[in-house]
């Protein structure tokens, strides 16, 4: 009996907009977009190991790679062998994240306006001697 299960080493994955999911395999030196159930659609075999890929581009239809021999990053880091790459597809990226909104901006102190103001934390310093123990107390 054939063994229909996908196989892949990924550390990252990306949807498309038709919901398919673009899947880097590092075991296999590979980029597949993959369909619910696991059928492969298609394949972009780099010949090295991908560990991460994303849809980007001005249209969402650009796949970008990054491979690398092996998961040795001591030794990617002495060969510098590692690569972005990228190639086109038809189907773009299911769209932008949506991003939570920043925090809110708090106003600076100006400095040398000449009024003093405090802010609404106050850093308070320790005291320069610890106070005595009763232990430590003479003629109690």
């Amino acid at each position: 009996m054939y063994d229909t299960r996908l196989r892949a080493a990924s550390t990252r994955v990306v949807l498309d907009a038709e919901g398919a999911l673009w899947i880097a395999d590092a075991l296999n030196g590979r980029a597949i977009r993959v369909r619910e159930g696991g059928d492969i659609v298609q394949e972009i075999t780099v010949g090295t190991g991908v560990f991460a890929c994303g849809l980007g581009g001005a249209d969402g239809r650009t796949p970008f790679m990054c491979a690398a021999p092996d998961f040795d990053s001591r030794a990617r880091a002495a060969a510098r062998e590692g690569q972005l790459l990228s190639t086109r597809v038809e189907v773009p990226h299911a769209g932008r994240p949506r991003l939570p909104p920043p925090p809110p901006v708090m106003p600076q102190r100006r400095r040398g306006t000449g009024t003093r103001s405090r802010s609404a934390a106050t850093t308070i310093s320790p005291p320069k001697t610890a106070p005595a123990s009763p232990a430590n107390r003479r003629g109690s």
